[in-house]
């Protein structure tokens, strides 16, 4: 198995045509894209180690598991207000591969108006893979998804599948454990270019250089922070931050948009496999082990594949969704009729069907809160509101004045403002989600092994007591983005990059991951995140043809 094994001095030496900042779902991607052509040097600096081999990582049944470990970066959110006053957890991948390497192995794609919306804002391209399948449209209904598990019954992921096996390449170089400081920027011929990266390793400080173009790659909570770290975005942060101000751009770090989730646990009939088994019985876990290592199945196959997506309209009247609509508008003022807020209200009242609410039920408890006792067994349903309108921001913290700058070492501080704002309007629609997943717990052919529900413990099954629930049990779906969007026809007054992903005010930087969405899908976002990085290869190649065929004339 061929592992990262270049020291940092040599990779510091190395003469790289492209950096890019981030090994993960995206960045690989890219990279494996790029380095197809022997003449392009490309190197990647990750943060994270590579994970290969490891059963956190690798077992479908396990999945979850290697949330907070040495792969994740654990970070938390501020106090959040709508949620009543509590922080919640976002795990992301630090590992080689990115979460694409943590995450609950979920692949599909989202509604077609989802990224019809992305061109409506003036993003003039589509992702750009010519449809050559009849199942698109709409994702509404009840169906069995895919899930990212390979030939072998192991995940397949950004990891192994474009940088392992393509790890023999002389011009694909990979450092690991190495955290990137800043995206170096002069300016040149009156314009900002990126000549390089400083990154950290094992204590030393050192900087890669690059011929073309850095690409940040870092997810949609890192990406931006690299951004102002690097001397770009909003100068208020930066100047507190002690960091020269080298771009102003006040949307880098804002407009971030999360979805949102709740779950509900059940008593179900004892007679149904349940993965909490392996956690209470340890000779249980050993024998599934065995049985995975030998036949590649049992319970360490298992993951939740069966999705609902419903429109709002299935589970709530059509005056109710009116009143929202309006609620909202009242809230925006003049900002109603701005592009982006304009497409999230489309997606609110839309007669077209979009999945604006998911619903999963899982065999296994997937709530910590609620102590299970021994000798039964548990059943969660998932609610994930998919079109949020919470909106809120990340950045870099401040220093004191005078004091060493922010740097990445620094957590950063990530305020979603769930349920707050125009936000406030997503607590309604999650209450009447809930009330609809109960109800669908009653029906056939859940209800013929669904027991009861134990938590939340609610006296009535009406609104008012999933309104109050949903403030205090309400968590993330793990999902963020657009914080360092397009900014399609308004450019840089909405944006940080541009239709071709180039960060607006320099030549050769550029964004290739989630963070560049400018308003939420539904759907999970991993293989839309493989689509972007995909679409972003072919336009550095692109422009690199193009290029050539400049100087030629």
């Amino acid at each position: 198995m061929s592992m990262p094994d270049i020291s940092a001095s040599e990779f510091a030496t190395c003469d790289f045509d492209y950096l890019i900042v981030g090994g993960g779902t995206a960045g690989l991607v890219v990279a494996s894209r790029l380095t197809e052509d022997p003449s392009i040097t490309v190197g990647v600096i990750e943060a994270g180690p590579p994970g290969f081999g490891d059963p956190l990582i690798d077992l479908p049944g396990r999945f979850g598991e290697a949330v907070h470990t040495k792969y994740d970066w654990e970070f938390e959110t501020t106090v959040q207000e709508g949620l009543g006053d509590r922080k919640l957890e976002w795990a992301r991948g630090k590992v080689l591969g990115g979460s694409s390497a943590i995450n609950f192995f979920t692949w599909m794609r989202g509604n077609k108006q989802d990224y019809d919306s992305w061109e409506q804002l003036g993003n003039k391209e589509n992702l750009g893979i010519q449809r050559r399948s009849t199942f698109d449209g709409s994702n509404v209904g009840v169906w069995t998804g895919l899930t990212s598990v390979n030939s072998d019954t192991k995940r397949s992921y950004a990891g192994n599948e474009y940088y392992l096996l393509n790890a023999s390449r002389e011009n694909f170089k990979v450092i690991c454990d190495s955290i990137a400081r800043e995206v170096i920027l002069e300016p040149i011929n009156g314009q900002m270019t990126a000549t390089g990266v400083r990154f950290e390793c094992a204590g030393s400080e050192y900087v890669a250089f690059v011929r073309k173009e850095v690409i940040v790659s870092c997810g949609s909570v890192q990406s931006p922070l690299i951004l102002e770290l690097s001397g770009i975005g909003n100068p208020d942060i930066l100047t507190a931050a002690n960091i020269e101000v080298k771009i102003e751009n006040k949307n880098v770090g804002e407009n971030l948009q999360d979805r949102l989730m709740v779950a509900m646990v059940y008593e179900i009939d004892p007679g149904i496999p349940n993965a909490d088994d392996l956690r209470a019985n340890q000779d249980l876990a050993a024998a599934a082990d065995e049985e995975y290592e030998e036949h590649r199945t049992g319970l360490r196959t298992i993951l939740p594949c069966s999705f609902t997506y419903l429109p709002l309209s299935h589970f709530m009247r059509e005056d109710e969704i009116s009143r929202l609509a309006t609620q909202v508008k009242d809230s925006w003022g003049a900002q109603a009729n701005s592009p982006r807020n304009q497409a999230l209200l489309e997606k609110l009242t839309s007669k077209e069907p979009l999945g604006q609410m998911e619903f999963v039920f899982d065999a296994r408890n997937w709530y910590p809160v609620f102590g299970q006792e021994d000798g039964k067994q548990y059943g969660t349903m998932l609610q994930m509101l998919q079109y949020p309108f919470s909106t809120g921001c990340l950045h870099i913290p401040p220093k004191p004045s005078g004091k060493a700058r922010t740097t990445s070492d620094d957590k950063p501080i990530i305020d979603p403002k769930y349920y707050r704002g125009d936000g406030a309007l997503d607590r309604e629609i999650m209450a009447a989600g809930l009330k609809f997943g109960h109800k669908i717990t009653k029906t056939a052919p859940l209800c013929n092994f669904v027991k009861r529900r134990v938590f939340p413990p609610l006296a009535k099954d009406d609104e008012d007591n999933f309104f109050e629930y949903a403030k205090y049990h309400t968590i993330s779906d793990w999902h963020p983005m657009g914080t360092c969007a397009m900014g399609g026809s308004e450019g840089s007054k909405y944006g940080v990059v541009d239709e071709r992903l180039k960060v607006y005010g320099t030549t050769n930087l550029r964004c290739i991951d989630a963070s560049v969405m400018p308003v939420q899908i539904s759907c999970h976002p991993q293989a839309t995140v493989y689509a972007i990085a995909e679409k972003g290869a072919s336009m550095i190649l692109e422009d690199l043809r193009m290029q050539a065929t400049d100087r030629n004339f």
